[in-house]
């Protein structure tokens, strides 16, 4: 019965990737193997311009590493945005990648204090169906209580740090910039007024495989 679900999720979440977005209306020439598509589900009712603006400084940061992106928003009441696939979130999993052509991004709140204690997201780079890549909105307004950053500049940054995660295929963190695994209040400062990026190392892997999703994405 689980796995039966678990199929049907699948073939639903290939199936909206399909279907023509914004991200590829009147695009069609130039969305193919190039662009990394991600659906994004806005679960914490952020208000829409801080949202854009904070997506805007993810593509970014994502562009600063090559990597060209298209963010379309899901509907907050998809079967996606509601189910989770826990598969390699136990370190030392071996597993199939997902050959989703898009990645899965989840925007909420009221996850538990004692559920990633000090993050302000996660990702499943290996998740066949639902979200690939959380943030926690309310750790975001929390913070923004003591650092004088703004919201807008914290979340892009989350955003692309658990992008990361899931393109990179791995919850390993770097000493420092955005793969850092805790961010204190200087690196939360900094984000105010200049981008958080990836390593050299980090881009390369993170090019082949939004690559590989963008190529799924286009059979």
């Amino acid at each position: 019965m689980i796995r039966s679900l678990r199929m049907l999720l699948v073939l639903w979440a290939m199936s909206t990737a399909t279907a023509q977005t914004p991200c590829d209306r009147g695009l069609p020439d130039t969305v193919s193997t190039q662009r990394l598509h991600l659906l994004v589900y806005n679960l914490a009712n952020v208000p829409r311009g801080t949202l854009n603006r904070a997506i805007e400084l993810a593509q970014v940061i994502l562009q600063k590493a090559a990597v060209e992106s298209c963010w379309d928003p899901g509907l907050a009441d998809a079967a996606e945005a509601h189910f989770t696939d826990m598969s390699g979130a136990s370190p030392g999993q071996q597993l199939k990648a997902d050959e989703r052509g898009f990645l899965v991004v989840k925007i909420m709140r009221g996850e538990p204090e004692n559920a990633f204690p000090g993050a302000l997201g996660f990702a499943l780079p290996f998740a066949h169906a639902g979200a690939h890549a959380f943030v926690f909105y309310d750790r975001i307004e929390r913070i923004l209580l003591t650092v004088p950053s703004s919201v807008t500049r914290i979340l892009g940054h989350a955003l692309a740090h658990e992008i990361g995660h899931a393109l990179l295929e791995t919850a390993e963190h770097s000493q420092n910039d955005l793969m850092k695994g805790r961010w204190n209040k200087a690196d939360f400062q900094r984000t105010a007024v200049s981008l958080l990026e990836f390593s050299p190392d980090q881009a390369r892997v993170l090019q082949g495989n939004a690559r590989r999703r963008a190529a799924l994405a286009v059979r």
